[in-house]
């Protein structure tokens, strides 16, 4: 699934959302992990990670995080996409999109 972002410079940035089947029902995610990097360029390998988090693995439910002090040092478009890995090491690509990082204008 393709969801753009747009994210302010220099802020703490927070997304939840739940991980659902085509169906729309929900995935339960016991004994996963989920990791999600963003890039300049898809072929470029200088990345930034997101924290991410599964919060609730029976609903599954997944917190994305960046800190102000990483949005600070971004600027422009990015790529990004979420990596699910189940536990028999089965990597399953969740979503994609591009990153649009918002300038300040109050300092």
């Amino acid at each position: 699934m393709s969801t753009n972002l747009d994210i302010n410079k220099n802020t703490d940035y927070t997304r939840t959302f739940t991980v659902m089947d085509i169906y729309n029902t929900v995935i339960p995610l016991d004994g996963f992990s989920v990791n999600s990097q963003i890039r300049r360029n898809p072929l470029t390998t200088a990345n930034v990670a997101f924290i991410m988090t599964i919060l609730d693995s029976t609903a599954g439910k997944i917190q994305m995080f960046l800190p102000h002090s990483i949005t600070n040092t971004l600027e422009g478009k990015y790529f990004y996409d979420v990596f699910l890995t189940s536990p028999s090491s089965i990597k399953y690509k969740i979503e994609d999109g591009i990153i649009s990082i918002n300038p300040n204008i109050t300092q």
